[in-house]
């Protein structure tokens, strides 16, 4: 299967239009363990709990034209996310950052698994604007909301298995993929709602819509680190 090779068409026509047959386990939140080191700020990874290693995490999306979700971020507050200014309206600040090259492991981003620098993900054309069939030029994860309605970011390539991605949670029974980071000031929490579009070795292509909610750090003891994540079920 590593040899495969996804026509990108193809792929955007499933990751926008194709809708759920089985049921996604969990999608959840945690602190990331890369924390902005000036202690204003708090750094949140979302991620897509899966347990069978060999499906495949190929996008999230919007996708009000089948009846599910559309693709939504926002702050709280209003308050714009952390973004790292030297790569500041460049178009690879809205994945992981590389150390190497400067790069800070708390920045915000998307992504598709790889929490470091290179990450193999893209977005649809008409995310946050018509880029005229090209993948948009700019950074496009800023501000304090973005919202889709039927606009993806995708792993560009066969969608990988998950059990070849890094768990993001040890010591638990599911395979644990980050799909976005973001910093944001003390205090602020995020909300993030969409569809993740996975695939199945044996019901095939799915779409399973989410909502989370991070509870501001002032109140994750009255939470117990607990999230506050809803799940629909959709069966095609």
């Amino acid at each position: 299967m590593k040899n495969q090779v996804f026509c990108v068409t193809g792929l955007l026509t499933f990751v926008l239009n194709s809708s759920a047959r089985a049921d996604l386990v969990e999608v959840n939140w945690q602190l990331s363990p890369n924390q902005h080191p000036d202690g204003l700020h708090a750094t949140f990874q979302i991620y897509a709990s899966f347990d069978n290693a060999g499906d495949r995490f190929a996008a999230v999306n919007g996708l009000v034209g089948e009846g599910l979700n559309t693709l939504d971020f926002w702050t709280s507050d209003g308050s714009d996310i952390y973004n790292q200014e030297q790569f500041d309206g460049l178009p690879f600040n809205v994945s992981p950052s590389a150390p190497g090259l400067g790069g800070e492991l708390w920045d915000s981003y998307v992504t598709i698994g790889q929490t470091t620098f290179p990450a193999n993900n893209q977005f649809s054309p008409n995310f946050l604007g018509d880029w005229g069939g090209a993948p948009p030029p700019v950074q496009v994860i800023l501000g304090s909301a973005f919202h889709e309605d039927d606009g993806a970011w995708f792993f560009f390539g066969a969608p990988p298995v998950v059990g070849d991605l890094p768990d993001a949670v040890e010591g638990n029974a599911t395979i644990d993929i980050v799909f976005a980071q973001f910093t944001v000031d003390a205090g602020v929490n995020v909300h993030l709602n969409g569809n993740i579009a996975w695939l199945d070795p044996l019901s095939g292509v799915n779409n399973t819509p989410f909502s989370t909610l991070t509870p501001a750090p002032g109140v994750l003891v009255f939470f117990g680190i607990a999230s506050l994540v809803s799940v629909r079920r959709r069966r095609g």
